[in-house]
């Protein structure tokens, strides 16, 4: 899922990833390389990145060890929305969804 800023249609300033699975040598973006919280949201297990791709901002949610990915997942997404504007300053009355 992306979301915008309202006043800044065309840029993309914050995007959130979610993976179930961690799986090849795929890394999340992050400034440290450090996770920057371990979360549990609707019963599953986290570990959340931060970091930016150019401007942009990238909040990104991963399974803790890659040995056991999500295979099944039913959960609200809107709840990962609602953590990060609890805990992280996540700007959520600003944006808006683009895509899915």
């Amino acid at each position: 899922m992306s979301f915008i800023a309202t006043p800044c249609p065309r840029a993309l300033l914050l995007t959130t990833v979610l993976r179930l699975g961690r799986y090849g040598e795929v890394f999340p973006i992050s400034q440290s390389g450090a996770k920057i919280a371990s979360v549990t949201i609707a019963g599953y297990k986290f570990d959340l990145y931060f970091g930016y791709n150019g401007s942009m901002k990238v909040y990104s949610f991963l399974t803790p060890t890659p040995e056991s990915p999500y295979t099944t997942f039913n959960a609200d997404v809107k709840l990962f929305f609602d953590y990060l504007t609890q805990n992280q300053d996540y700007p959520a009355s600003t944006q808006n969804l683009i895509g899915k």
